[in-house]
C-alpha cells in the first residue's frame, strides 16, 4: 500500500491536482462530502453544510462544518461566509436564485444523498481524496477533530 501511496503521490502533477479540486469542488462536492463522512472515518460525527437554493430545493454545494466560522470542502479550510457568497453568485446566474444554507448530521445528508452516492467512486478515489485534502491544508485532515 505504501508503494501505491508512493507512486500516486510522485505521479500526481499540478494539472491533475487542478483537475481533482474542480471535480470535487464542483461537480462531486456532495459525493466528497459522503467520503469523508462515512461511518468509520474520523470526520462522521461532524455536520454538514448545505447549500440549496431557496425556491426549488436543488442542491448546490456542500462542505463540512469545522466550527460556525469554518468549512472543509477540495478547496481546503475557508470561511463559511465566503463559501457562501462563492456559492450564492453561481446560483444566481444558473438557477435565478438565492441560497439558503442548512446544517444536518452527516448521516442525514449521506442518507439523503445515497441515491446519487457512488461506492465505487469512494473506493476508486480514496487515495485521491486523501492526497487531494493533505496537500491543500499541508496537514493532514484528519486531524482537524483531535
Amino acid at each position: 500500500m505504501r508503494s501505491f501511496l508512493r507512486d500516486f503521490e510522485a505521479g500526481l502533477t499540478s494539472a491533475h491536482m487542478s483537475c481533482l479540486i474542480q471535480r470535487f469542488g464542483h461537480g462531486d462536492c456532495h459525493d466528497l462530502v459522503c467520503v469523508l463522512t462515512s461511518p468509520g472515518e474520523p470526520l462522521e460525527s461532524l455536520k454538514v453544510i448545505e447549500f440549496v437554493s431557496e425556491k426549488n430545493k436543488i442542491p448546490v454545494h456542500s462542505a463540512i462544518q469545522i466550527d460556525d466560522e469554518y468549512v472543509l470542502d477540495a478547496h481546503g479550510v475557508s470561511k463559511l461566509v465566503e463559501v457562501r457568497t462563492k456559492y450564492q453568485n453561481l446560483s444566481q446566474t444558473e438557477l435565478s436564485e438565492d441560497i439558503v444554507v442548512n446544517v444536518v448530521p452527516s448521516h442525514v445528508f449521506t442518507q439523503k444523498h445515497a441515491f446519487a452516492f457512488d461506492e465505487d467512486m469512494f473506493v476508486d478515489t480514496k487515495h485521491e481524496v486523501d492526497f487531494l485534502l493533505q496537500s491543500l491544508m499541508n496537514i493532514d485532515y484528519r486531524n482537524l477533530i483531535a
